[in-house]
């Protein structure tokens, strides 16, 4: 491929954290890594579309247009459209509302409002199932976050569950009895879950952060674990399905400044009060992707924003500040433990998918925030994590 040119939270909540057997780096040790350009996928489409997963085993993308009749296609690692087809309506159609999407095995996988959808390599529809499940926004062809995989029993099971409905009223006891985990075998529909927070998660002090709370995940067909921490919380959890779901592991996350715990009591934890929540979440830290391959992944974090900047109401200009403000880390996690520095990223759009061994690649909705010249081509270039040099 050719290569375009490159021009708080609470102080005793940390202190819990940090006990009970956390998996926790010493500081001093950690290595310090960056992220380099190596390659480019690019292919003859102008676009505008999103970018849904990838298969790393066959080198293929999977993209849906940004348009309501809902095409998605398959782009090999050349950037050659392989597969085409409109998912929207008709024999092939699951809606238009999508949730999560990708490869599980040699099939693709829609999760969309309440069912999940199975098609072929040709995006040719082949069954469907009931799972139900509340989300807080309705995006169209587009995801709300990145498909999870995992094997079990010699198959290869998505992730389902996105857990972020607003209840009326929150249960008090609504972090101890939340599985983390919902399992989908795509051959028949069967859904296994589990998976829980414990005592040293943020979220079972008696409080919940509103619009933090929402949990991101990591695994493929190669991890023995699977990945997921809370947007709000310091510790990452690593749950064993073929142990019952039990807690294999848990890593104690560093949580660059700014960040600010903004948590209501359960007692009070209502849809009213979660909505009025919403303007002060900005404030707090996010964990909002993981992304790699096997046991090691990059975890995506945003600091809260400059809180002097933030009022009742800003205009496009006072907004654009604000989240200006608010900056991105990656944090690399290998075999159970953090092994470096937050790495700074100030570059624009995000890195979403692993695309092979310590291999990223960079995505943003406009693409040509990408570029410093335009281009008659879609163009995404691919980082890869490498050691930084004394």
């Amino acid at each position: 491929m050719k290569l375009p040119i490159l021009p708080s939270i609470l102080t005793a909540f940390i202190l819990l954290h940090a006990s009970c057997g956390t998996q926790q780096n010493n500081e001093s040790k950690r290595k310090s890594f960056e992220l380099v350009v190596v390659d480019s996928l690019t292919f003859d489409h102008l676009g505008p579309y999103n970018l849904l997963d990838y298969h790393k085993d066959k080198g293929l993308y999977l993209f849906s247009a940004k348009l309501l009749e809902g095409t998605y296609y398959l782009v090999n690692d050349a950037g050659e459209v392989v597969a085409e087809n409109s998912l929207a309506d008709g024999p092939n159609g699951f809606g238009m509302v999508l949730h999560r999407a990708g490869f599980v095995g040699d099939e693709v996988v829609l999760v969309g409002t309440n069912r999940v959808f199975v098609y072929d390599l040709q995006l040719v529809r082949r069954r469907d199932y009931p799972f139900e499940q509340e989300v807080r926004f309705r995006l169209i062809h587009a995801v709300r976050d990145y498909l999870a995989t995992y094997q079990l029993d010699g198959k290869e099971w998505p992730l389902v569950n996105i857990s972020e409905q607003i209840l009326p009223r929150y249960p008090v006891d609504y972090f101890d009895t939340l599985n983390l985990v919902h399992l989908m075998d795509v051959q028949t529909g069967e859904v296994r879950k589990g998976g829980k927070l414990d005592a040293q998660s943020a979220f079972m002090q008696g409080q919940l952060s509103p619009w933090n709370d929402k949990p991101v995940y990591f695994s493929d067909r190669e991890s023995d674990l699977i990945s997921v921490v809370l947007f709000g919380d310091s510790v990452l959890y690593q749950i064993d399905p073929r142990r019952s779901f039990s807690t294999a592991n848990r890593i104690s996350l560093p949580r660059p400044q700014p960040d600010v715990w903004n948590g209501i009591p359960m007692a009070d934890a209502t849809m009213e009060n979660v909505q009025a929540g919403r303007r002060k979440s900005v404030l707090s830290g996010t964990f909002f992707n993981m992304m790699g391959k096997g046991n090691a992944f990059l975890l995506a974090y945003k600091t809260g924003g400059n809180g002097m900047l933030l009022s009742e109401e800003l205009d496009n200009e006072a907004r654009r500040k604000f989240q200006e403000s608010r900056k991105v880390f990656y944090i690399p996690v290998r075999d159970g433990e953090v092994q470096g520095h937050p790495i700074a990223w100030d570059k624009p759009g995000d890195l979403v998918l692993g695309v092979g061994e310590n291999r990223y690649i960079q995505y943003a909705t406009d693409q040509a925030v990408l570029h410093d010249y335009e281009k008659d081509y879609q163009c995404f270039y691919i980082f890869e994590l490498r050691e930084r040099q004394p």
